[in-house]
């Protein structure tokens, strides 16, 4: 059983950005790249972030592109998400319908977060653990072990031995000798203890709160320790307000089982299953559908509502007063959890899935009921599907639900308008190119060509290369960073015309190429009916980009983004910034 989420990456376009904010002459990864809104910020390091995340040092070639690119891109999807609540977009059922599972299983993180491990970080317990933080204790140890399978009596005889060697040690014996005579492990060494130990380690917590000369006997499960306070150490310490945050941090990391041991406790005891009624009937044919290719992908839905329209809308499960039919598992699978098929969805399998789904959807209603939605549902959300999400639906609302309607006139009318441009068909040529590195090579080649072997097998290997004539008469390669090499040979071959072999210089070195075109596409006026298909997403595409365009100037115009080109000049020209 898993969470199933959905992620969209946002393309947008190139935007100039105005004006610039108080200049700074440190460019640390703290220092402002950019203000917006009047009181938000964009840093350094969340700039280099976003360009190592979204692969932007991969996307293009040189740094100013990089950075001017990226920092267009974050900011324009951050304000979107900003325009996205202020426009109220997000009470908008319909809308916001796609993305309720994955906001629905982000409120129920927050509520473990906020009623279980908050728990563990409050300012209290922070502050309890900061007034140890000066402390280092430095003690010794004898060990006496515990068989496997001791009995009382044996252990009766352990920890008199135990109060024997703690007497010893207090009247001033030599602990050397003690541990010689009596340890496990009869290696002396000092150990210490420090205040993140004390937090983990039960032996140490107590060895922590003891000073110097105390000697005490720890008993564990599987052995007795008597130890003895050598030094109790004092530490310089950093202020509260600096300290505060690696204390949280850790006590979150040392939290986090017990807190959530706590919390799938408390969920099981959400329904008391002895009081639960099935309808084996209604599971066993759920389970025969959940063998349908990709049936809770987009399937369940459509065949769960006919059913319902049949009017065989089964109860699958009761309890009390609440019951599981078809309708309420459409919900449940839209709005709450989902399954991930793996080919073995058994009335079982079901089961514990919609057990989970129920506790799931109640601790929804109460995180919702305690306002915790606000905290993760927002404009300034950490999730990064949420992030993408909200993106997404806003071009949905504000850009998509724009584009005027895909009508035959419409199309026809902007095929007549660039037509010769747009659909004019440029002759093409596609040729494939042999390369050797001696005129024999070639020349042998050519020949084995000419005696019935096929040209993709006169060598194993062979290069695709392909060229169009602009209306002028200029030969372009399809890849705009390549130079069209053999672009005059290829237009003067015909459709599977081979060449002789052909001597051309590549890197300082002289090569031989056979070179065969393999497709012709010849120049002509595509009409409307053979370009149709390309008009309509041209079409879309054309309006996309201008209402896409409005909106950005809209967004800047609304939030005034102010960006530091000091410190974008500083980044660009820093090879070490990223």
């Amino acid at each position: 059983m898993q969470y199933l989420r959905y992620f969209f990456l946002l393309v947008v376009g190139e935007i100039f950005l105005s004006g610039s904010i108080s200049a700074i002459t440190i460019t640390s990864n703290d220092s402002i790249v950019v203000k917006y809104a009047d009181k938000y910020t964009f840093k350094i390091a969340e700039l280099n972030k976003y360009i190592v995340d979204w692969l932007y040092h991969k996307k293009y070639k040189t740094r100013e592109e990089v950075y001017r690119n990226a920092l267009h891109d974050m900011l324009i999807n951050q304000l979107k998400r900003m325009d996205f609540f202020d426009r109220g977009l997000d009470n908008d059922t319909n809308l916001i319908k796609s993305i309720s599972r994955v906001v629905n299983e982000e409120l129920v993180a927050e509520y473990f977060k906020s009623q279980y491990l908050n728990k563990y970080t409050t300012e209290e317990n922070v502050k309890n653990v900061y007034s140890t933080m000066g402390r280092k204790i430095v003690y010794r140890q004898i060990e006496l072990v515990k068989s496997e399978n001791i009995t009382p009596q044996q252990l009766d005889s352990l920890e008199k031995k135990a109060l024997q060697i703690k007497l010893e040690i207090e009247k001033g014996k030599d602990f050397n000798g003690l541990i010689k005579k009596y340890s496990s492990n009869n290696i002396a060494s000092m150990q210490q203890v420090d205040w993140k130990q004390a937090l983990l380690d039960p032996v140490a917590n107590v060895v922590f709160k003891l000073n110097e000369g105390d000697v005490r006997i720890i008993n564990t499960p599987n052995s007795l320790k008597i130890v003895e306070i050598t030094e109790v150490q004092s530490v310089n310490i950093p202020p509260f307000e600096v300290a505060k945050s690696e204390i949280s941090t850790y006590l979150k990391n040392i939290s986090y089982t017990p807190a959530y041991e706590e919390f799938e406790n408390d969920k099981i005891k959400l329904i008391d299953e002895n009081k639960l009624t099935w309808d084996t009937t209604a599971l066993e044919q759920i389970a025969f559908w959940s063998y349908t290719p990709d049936f809770y992908e987009d399937k369940y839905s459509q065949v769960l509502s006919e059913e319902i329209k049949k009017g065989n809308n089964k109860i699958i499960l009761k309890y009390d007063d609440l019951s599981v039919d078809y309708k309420k598992f459409i919900y449940l699978l839209d709005n709450i959890l989902i399954l991930k098929s793996n080919g073995n969805i058994t009335a079982g399998t079901l089961k514990n899935f919609l057990l989970e789904a129920l506790r799931t959807e109640m601790i929804v209603k109460e995180a919702e009921r305690l306002n915790l939605k606000k905290n993760i549902f927002n404009a300034f959300t950490d999730d990064i599907v949420l992030k993408n999400q909200i993106v997404y639906l806003y071009n949905q609302a504000v850009i998509e639900s724009k584009i005027p309607s895909v009508t035959e006139q419409a199309i026809y009318d902007f095929y007549m308008k660039h037509k010769d441009d747009l659909y004019y068909q440029l002759e093409k040529r596609n040729i494939f190119v042999v390369v050797f590195t001696s005129k024999e090579e070639a020349e042998e080649a050519y020949k084995k060509i000419n005696d019935g072997i096929p040209f993709e097998k006169v060598k194993g290997s062979y290069l695709v290369k392909t060229y169009t004539k602009e209306r002028n008469g200029e030969i372009k390669s399809l890849r705009k960073e390549e130079k069209p090499l053999f672009g005059k040979i290829a237009f003067t071959l015909k459709e599977s015309e081979v060449t002789k072999p052909i001597e051309f210089t590549e890197e300082n070195q002289k090569k031989y190429a056979l070179i065969k075109c393999y497709k012709i596409r010849p120049e002509k006026q595509l009409t409307f009916e053979e370009a149709k298909d390309s008009v309509i997403e041209d079409y879309k595409n054309y309006h996309r980009n201008e209402i896409k365009q409005e909106v950005e100037k809209y967004l800047m115009k609304k939030y005034n983004p102010m960006v530091n080109e000091e410190v974008m000049k500083k980044l660009i020209n820093d090879n070490n910034s990223i």
